[in-house]
């Protein structure tokens, strides 16, 4: 199991309200991993990553990359893709071909 993060690696934030989001590092110190808007310590503990300032009643989760966090992350950012899509501009007959795919795929997955 990896103990420092590096330049490179990928984290996930999970269980804020925002959902899930991707972080990359960008720089690192000997103590510290910067990302462009985070700090953390470089250190991991257990699995653990903790955000420097986070409290400790926080609900948010930093995890490094697992192919089981990229296929969720994907899944939120594209359903919020679809969530903001301004579908004016979309046929009617493009529009239930879309509605069908999504049933398709639900009773599939059943």
């Amino acid at each position: 199991m990896k103990e420092k993060l590096e330049v490179g690696d990928i984290l996930y934030r999970t269980g804020g309200i925002s959902g899930i989001s991707k972080i990359e590092i960008e720089r690192v110190t000997k103590t510290l991993a910067i990302s462009k808007n985070n700090k953390f310590r470089r250190e991991i503990s257990n699995g653990w990553i903790r955000a420097i300032g986070q409290h400790t009643w926080s609900r948010e989760v930093y995890r490094l990359h697992t192919p089981e966090l990229d296929k969720t992350y994907l899944r939120s950012a594209f359903c919020q893709i679809i969530k903001d899509m301004d579908t004016t501009e979309i046929s009617l007959d493009s529009l239930r071909e879309i509605v069908s795919i999504i049933k398709k795929s639900l009773k599939q997955s059943d």
